[in-house]
């Protein structure tokens, strides 16, 4: 993701900052959404917990604003979206519309999901890539970091992703209680062609 590389594809941008400063009015490049509150796990770790309470557990973004956003985007030349959030994106009510708006606007959609809903086909082939928070190893570790017992789910979902989505990976932060069985899952996964 992140790279010198990536300057050479942006080169237009690297050139406005560098004549601009902190002061370029360009758009950025790619823009990170929040589209919910809502979550479906109880992670032990969880760093938005005391936000999404402030701001109301099953608060999100609504889509007529969103779509207004995308529109106002593409035309100032943002090449993609990520979807990811201080809750579970896929929990928005609208998030296929979402997917939909954003490659109407041909804005490239990326997903960071915790990967406990199954997503559609068709919503799978409109992203360029997933990347899945997965952080554990077993379904016991799962169940102890993350509140419920939705390992296998989550395995499950990621080979469909895999199946239908270009791009799938796993983002793994790895702590003392989380590395009993990493073995045998990075197998899995690589069975999977994660």
């Amino acid at each position: 993701e992140v790279g010198i590389e990536k300057l050479f594809l942006h080169g237009n941008k690297v050139e406005d900052i560098l004549q601009h400063g902190i002061n370029s009015m360009s758009y950025p490049i790619s823009v990170e959404l929040t589209l919910t509150n809502r979550c479906n796990l109880h992670c032990v770790y969880c760093s938005d917990q005391d936000l999404r309470e402030r701001q109301g557990k099953d608060a999100f973004l609504d889509y007529n604003i969103l779509n207004r956003l995308f529109k106002d985007l593409a035309k100032g030349g943002t090449k993609g979206v990520v979807f990811e959030g201080g809750g579970e994106p896929t929990l928005h009510p609208d998030f296929s519309k979402l997917v939909e708006s954003a490659k109407e606007n041909n804005l490239a959609v990326g997903l960071i999901t915790n990967g406990t809903v199954r997503l559609s086909e068709s919503d799978l082939q409109n992203l360029e890539w997933i990347r899945v928070s997965l952080d554990a190893s077993n379904a016991e570790e799962y169940t102890s970091l993350k509140g419920v017992d939705y390992f296998e789910r989550v395995l499950s979902n990621i080979a469909h992703y895999a199946q239908h989505c270009g791009t799938v990976g796993v983002g793994y932060v790895v702590t003392n209680s989380n590395l009993s069985d990493i073995e045998t899952l990075i197998l899995r996964l690589r069975e999977l062609n994660v």
